[in-house]
């Protein structure tokens, strides 16, 4: 139903309710326009923290009170963080906006490319050229920036 060269993002969300475990009601949202996904995915994320797409925990995350729980960690967002640096480095990802929309798609916020950004820079695998920024919200209207891979980025990896 979606025409194939039109851009459009789908998210969803799972609700289970509390008190029969066994009922799960089903949420899918979709948009043409960065700006509506990111605010759903905003919701999502302060709904589940480890996922963004339950109200239960569907990833097999480390729920508070266990041995391993780190509040800080998510099944997804490692696996979308490994994503996004294997899409930098194989030359898919070349800009911050082309960045933040793979990472709207992958069902993240678009602060978590910035945190990967961030992280590359930091160790020196990559280069920003352009007008440098570290805006991670309302990227409709973020400036563009050039992300290059650094000569010896590739055998660091």
């Amino acid at each position: 139903m979606i025409p194939e060269n039109k851009e459009y993002y789908v998210h969803h969300f799972t609700i289970q309710k509390a008190t029969n475990r066994g009922n799960y009601y089903g949420l899918i949202f979709g948009t043409n326009h960065t700006f509506g996904m990111e605010k759903f995915l905003k919701v999502c994320w302060n709904l589940d923290r480890f996922s963004g797409e339950s109200n239960c925990n569907i990833d097999d995350d480390y729920e508070n009170g266990t041995l391993f729980y780190n509040q800080a960690s998510s099944n997804k967002k490692a696996q979308v963080r490994e994503e996004i640096v294997e899409a930098i480095f194989a030359g898919q990802i070349g800009d911050n906006i082309s960045g933040f929309k793979y990472t709207l798609k992958k069902g993240c916020e678009p602060s978590l490319f910035t945190d990967v950004i961030k992280e590359l820079e930091i160790k020196g695998k990559i280069r920003r050229d352009g007008d440098l920024n570290y805006k991670s919200t309302a990227i409709h209207k973020a400036k563009t920036y050039k992300i290059q891979v650094c000569s010896d980025a590739h055998n660091q990896n």
